[in-house]
């Protein structure tokens, strides 16, 4: 196993294309195509643009970001370069909205971006049941979800509290998380 059998990479690859007898992903029976983009905190920028080279190439058929750059921090022009070649070629491009806080307009980078498909985090009564042991009325989006303005319509909201993808080795059971 890698050093990142509980990292956030590990549990998006098993809530997306997951198998075992106990769970199943989201996308089961899919091929995985990962790549490492967070090697050198100085090239995360030009390695994540390597990466969606590497997967437009490598034939994906859809590009998955759950990562966001920081809000407002410089964005590189290699990886601005590397989204519109794989927009350009027809692959679409999922990112995560962030975790910037709920005013508009706090999207972050690559979710921002024209033609990339931003997911904000949804609070589900049965979520918050399951993950906290507390019945709530209604469903929410939690206070950290960045958002977008009503303009922006490549934005959509997706279950993100309790989300359950991978075994948790400590507590033999499966491990929750939450966020964007």
């Amino acid at each position: 196993m890698s050093s990142d059998y509980l990292g956030h990479g590990s549990f998006i690859a098993a809530l997306i294309g997951g198998e075992c007898a106990e769970y199943q992903g989201l996308a089961h029976g899919s091929r995985l195509m990962i790549y490492q983009v967070f090697a050198d905190d100085n090239a995360e920028q030009t390695a994540l643009a390597q990466a969606v080279y590497d997967a437009v190439e490598d034939g994906a058929e859809i590009i998955n970001l759950s990562l966001s750059l920081p809000l407002q921090g410089d964005i590189a022009a290699e990886l601005d370069e590397a989204l519109d070649y794989a927009l350009a070629k027809k692959v679409p491009i999922v990112a995560a909205a962030g975790n910037y806080g709920g005013a508009e307009w706090t999207l972050s980078y690559p979710a921002r971006k024209q033609g990339v498909i931003a997911v904000g985090t949804l609070i589900t009564k049965e979520g918050y049941a399951l993950g906290r042991g507390i019945n709530l009325q209604e469903d929410f989006v939690p206070y950290y979800s960045s958002r977008a303005a009503e303009s922006y319509t490549e934005f959509l909201l997706a279950p993100g509290c309790a989300v359950s993808a991978m075994p948790s080795w400590a507590e033999e059971g499966y491990m929750f998380d939450e966020g964007s």
